[in-house]
């Protein structure tokens, strides 16, 4: 088969986002199919596997690399920056990387007689079904359009990708168009899937969660801490309304202070950006913040862990796909979440209960964290229960349902 697929991220910009198109790409050219793969323009890009046609300006990865910026001592212009891009932000559309709209549309108009089977947009940026709107009206060839949701866009209130009260009927406009205009619509959960049914009714919508690299994420070689200090582990990032630690920090800190009543040492490191909220002022000699760090320090960051920490969106359809990254180490797993926990870890905690414990902040208790954690040292999954727990997460089984 001829595939296209438009997504403006693809390694080493983009993370979660790019790592997830660019493994399908591999996975479907490694089959045999060929893949070109419509993209933002940056450095260090190489794939002998599939045809990577970059689009619009150059960007620089370290944009998308979550990387902190320090502010200038004496704070000159740091006012002007914060007030042009409050102003900047009520008027773009449809989100933040609008300027890859028209080099996109010039990219795909020039391939408008090539015969594609398929075309894939993928949509952290409303852009690429944009894209794929527009390729559906100019070519007279027929293919059949995926259009997949990394990130809600018209009904993403908790974090609204322009200005909705200038724009939401704009946004629902030209989502409507997209939905429907689709051959299929692909969701990561059944959340997002309700809610865009809710919005819009009922259109050809399938769910596809999130894939995972296992043998990548393993962490084999890893012996659990028995004695007398414990490491918690927190790798990903942090957003205003959405996934804030404070709840989680507290009743760490209560964890922390129950382990030094029992002789037990418990370190918490965090590894991710910020955006914006102050984690700093939440550390203490057993917490740490160490901020964003690249992918593959974060991965082995992971690894190393005794327990990882997962705190969960609040306010939000989408779940992020380091749930079953977390899952794929093997490494037992304290889930802090209000209300429900994700679907995931509810159905495991109750065949495991030594691998992971759901603590919801209103009810659960910090006694009971701490008896999870004193008696979860034995606790690692084998790789074989791994592959056996994740197999509909693996990434081939994961490329195998776009065309079903």
């Amino acid at each position: 088969m001829k595939i296209l697929i438009v997504n403006y991220f693809y390694p080493p910009i983009g993370r979660a986002h790019s790592f997830r198109w660019c493994k399908i790409a591999n996975i479907w050219a490694e089959q045999g199919h060929e893949i070109t793969f419509l993209t933002a323009r940056a450095e260090s890009r190489r794939n002998n596997n599939i045809i990577l046609s970059e689009v619009g300006a150059r960007v620089s990865a370290d944009r998308f690399d979550n990387k902190q910026k320090n502010s200038s001592p004496n704070g000159k212009g740091i006012s002007f920056k914060i007030i042009s891009k409050n102003i900047y932000r009520k008027f773009f559309w449809p989100d933040g990387l609008w300027y890859w709209l028209l080099p996109l549309f010039f990219r795909l108009f020039s391939l408008r007689s090539e015969k594609y089977d398929y075309v894939i947009t993928y949509s952290p940026t409303f852009v690429s079904h944009l894209g794929g709107l527009f390729y559906k009206i100019i070519t007279k060839e027929p293919f059949d359009w995926i259009a997949e949701y990394g990130d809600p866009f018209s009904i993403s209130d908790s974090m609204p990708p322009n200005n909705f009260n200038l724009y939401r009927r704009l946004n629902y406009y030209f989502e409507k168009k997209v939905v429907f205009g689709a051959n299929k619509v692909v969701f990561t959960n059944k959340e997002t899937k309700q809610a865009y049914f809710k919005a819009f009714g009922t259109f050809n919508a399938v769910v596809i969660p999130h894939a995972v690299d296992i043998e990548s994420f393993y962490s084999n070689d890893k012996k659990l801490s028995s004695g007398n200090i414990v490491s918690l582990v927190y790798v990903g990032s942090f957003h205003k309304q959405i996934r804030e630690p404070y709840n989680a920090i507290k009743y760490i800190n209560d964890l922390i202070g129950l382990g030094k009543k029992k002789g037990v040492t418990i370190n918490f490191d965090i590894y991710g950006p910020s955006n914006g909220i102050d984690v700093h002022s939440l550390c203490s000699d057993n917490i740490k913040y160490h901020g964003p760090i690249p992918r593959d320090e974060a991965i082995q960051k992971m690894k190393n862990a005794d327990i990882l920490v997962n705190i969960e969106n609040e306010n939000c359809v989408m779940s992020p796909s380091k749930e079953v990254e977390y899952l794929a180490t093997g490494l037992p797993i304290l889930n802090y979440y209000e209300g429900e926990p994700s679907g995931i870890f509810q159905d495991l905690q109750m065949k495991y209960p030594d691998h992971i414990y759901n603590h919801e902040y209103k009810s659960s208790k910090v006694k009971d964290a701490f008896i999870f954690i004193n008696r979860c040292g034995e606790a690692r999954w084998s790789f074989d229960t791994c592959i056996l727990t994740l197999k509909k997460y693996d990434f081939h089984e994961i490329s195998n349902k776009y065309f079903i």
